[in-house]
Parts: C-alpha cells; sequence; structure tokens
C-alpha cells in the first residue's frame, strides 16, 4: 500500500512538471513569434481570444 501512494505521488509530481514544462516551451515560442511579425501577432491575438472564451478570465 505504501508503494502504491509512493509511486502515485512521484507520477503525479513527473507530470506536474510536465506540464510546467510544456508551458514553458509555449510561451516562449509566443514571445518569438510576436517577434516574426504582425501574421503571427494577429493569429496569437485570436488565439489567446479563444483561450479567453473558453475559460472565461483573460490569459
Amino acid at each position: 500500500m505504501i508503494a502504491v501512494t509512493l509511486y502515485t505521488w512521484l507520477g503525479l509530481n513527473v507530470l506536474a512538471c510536465l506540464v510546467v514544462f510544456l508551458v514553458s516551451i509555449l510561451r516562449h515560442n509566443e514571445s518569438v513569434f510576436i517577434r516574426e511579425g504582425d501574421d503571427e501577432v494577429q493569429w496569437l491575438q485570436a488565439l489567446r481570444h479563444d483561450r479567453t472564451q473558453q475559460t472565461g478570465k483573460i490569459a
């Protein structure tokens, strides 16, 4: 029982680290897109608008 709890806890920690890692990569890519040109900026604004509609709050 203790082993199952330990593995579950470790699994959740690894999953949380992966989520944070992926979010940091996505945010880095957004900043790269913003530097590249106006088309990407418009695409990002549309993406952020979609995100605010889904979550109900500003990202």
